[in-house]
């Protein structure tokens, strides 16, 4: 449910109009996707059947995390559409008030990310629901950036065919 709800927010977005010093990929433990250097982890966890119920005619596995930033939200947006690691492809980058959603993929996997300001991450209603009460957005400075990744590998699917059925 928790991978489901940040893939879910993330199409909301869309449709509404720590990491180690490495930043060509994943955050040195589970976590396979790109997050910017420096970047401190505060939530990391594989996904759960139930995380994924909806989803899994075309997701075999996910993981979702949280990272805080000092850096500001543009520079970290700005990180994806211009510094991705080698094989990384930037599907869409969505802005909404003061977030931005980002959909990547990279062969069989695909990943979305919201970018936030703490303040927004911490005080929105949205961000307040049980399932994503596992996120401990008060760990992300009001004056941080956050960043919440959901990647999935898809079952046949390349990422960005995967990436595509998750929009629809």
């Amino acid at each position: 449910m928790l991978l489901g709800c940040v893939l879910l927010i993330g199409l909301l977005v869309a449709a509404c109009g720590g990491g180690d010093d490495d930043d060509s990929g994943g955050n040195g433990g589970d976590n396979p996707v790109p997050v910017v250097a420096n970047a401190d982890e505060v939530y990391s966890a594989p996904a759960t059947s139930e995380e994924l119920a909806g989803f899994e005619d075309v997701v075999e596995e996910g993981h979702t995390a949280a990272y805080a930033s000092d850096m500001s939200v543009d520079e970290v947006v700005a990180f994806y559409q211009n510094n991705l690691p080698e094989g990384w492809q930037l599907e869409m980058t969505v802005p909404s008030g003061d977030m931005t959603f980002v959909m990547l993929h990279k062969d069989d996997m695909a990943a979305t990310i919201i970018i936030a300001p703490g303040t927004t991450l911490q005080e929105s209603t949205i961000f307040n629901e049980e399932e994503l009460s596992k996120f401990n957005f008060d760990e992300i400075g009001e004056n941080q950036t956050g960043i919440v990744v959901a990647s999935f590998t898809c079952k046949t699917l390349t990422g960005s065919e995967c990436a595509q059925a998750i929009l629809q």
